[in-house]
């Protein structure tokens, strides 16, 4: 092997572990902040943010259209570079705008959405609030979902580890801890939660600038010719993508439905630290 393929080699050797310690150090930060959050917050109070998180990730994965799945098959075989920014395009389309949609109608039966969950008396009348916040981290969520795709989509992985799985948590945590310090109850948590998907947002935003023609992606021309061909990828992964979800997040929903008063938000929240 010559000195340059060598180095090619460990490069590559280095950035995979860089990615895997990454991945490593996120689920530690995740393991650390949710017992964290339950002292700050309380465990009701921890259960209310937990349900509203399950619900946004069980919605998304439905409501995306599999536009995040799409993306893996649509891009590797578009031949240019105009051709995968008009998929990257097409996927925004297909997953961003239904979900910006239906956090619409969310906010707007934020209190017919407030009056099915059970919560602690003490967070009762922050909830209609908290839900009108909160829905918006669906649209938030939904694009960070189809850049980070976009990114895998290119074969580079280590980038979106770090942005995904580390910083997005750990930003989490510390504007958390800062709005806990600051006096806020659980809805600094749904505070802290969308300002680090907003932060992350932008940081795709500029992770998808480095491997994507961002300005051919706007073009309505390109991105029609490749609509229809991303839409069926996507709803073609649909059922087992959903599938998937519906197992991981739906039961703190369900057991919060469940049971009355704080009890159903504090299983929510024992559920979800349990499962990690």
């Amino acid at each position: 092997m010559s000195e340059p393929a060598a180095g090619g080699a460990s490069r590559d050797v280095a950035k995979g572990a860089s990615a895997a310690l990454a991945s490593r150090l996120g689920a530690v930060i995740e393991l650390f902040s949710q017992p964290l959050y339950v002292w700050m917050f309380g465990l009701p109070g921890f259960g209310v943010y937990a349900v509203l998180w399950s619900a946004v990730n069980l919605v998304e994965n439905f409501a995306d259209l599999g536009a995040t799945s799409a993306l893996q098959r649509v891009v590797p075989q578009a031949g240019s570079r105009d051709g995968e920014a008009a998929a990257l395009g097409a996927a925004l389309l297909i997953g961003v705008v239904p979900c910006l949609l239906l956090a619409c109608l969310a906010y707007a039966g934020a209190p017919w959405l407030a009056a099915q969950m059970n919560v602690a008396d003490a967070d009762r009348p922050m909830l209609v609030h908290g839900i009108s916040l909160f829905v918006w981290a669906l649209p938030l969520w939904a694009f960070g979902e189809v850049a980070t795709s976009a990114v895998r989509a290119r074969k580079v992985f280590g980038a979106e580890i770090r942005l995904r799985v580390f910083w997005e948590q750990l930003i989490r945590m510390v504007l958390a801890l800062g709005v806990w310090l600051g006096g806020m109850g659980v809805s600094g948590l749904l505070y802290a939660h969308l300002a680090s998907l907003a932060i992350t947002v932008v940081l795709s935003v500029r992770l998808l600038a480095r491997h994507y023609d961002l300005a051919a992606m706007v073009r309505p021309r390109a991105v029609r010719a490749v609509f229809r061909e991303t839409l069926l990828a996507g709803l073609a992964t649909l059922p087992y993508n959903g599938a998937a979800r519906l197992y991981g997040e739906a039961p703190p929903v369900i057991v919060n439905l469940m049971l009355p008063g704080a009890g159903g938000a504090a299983a929510a929240g024992l559920y979800t630290i349990a499962r990690k």
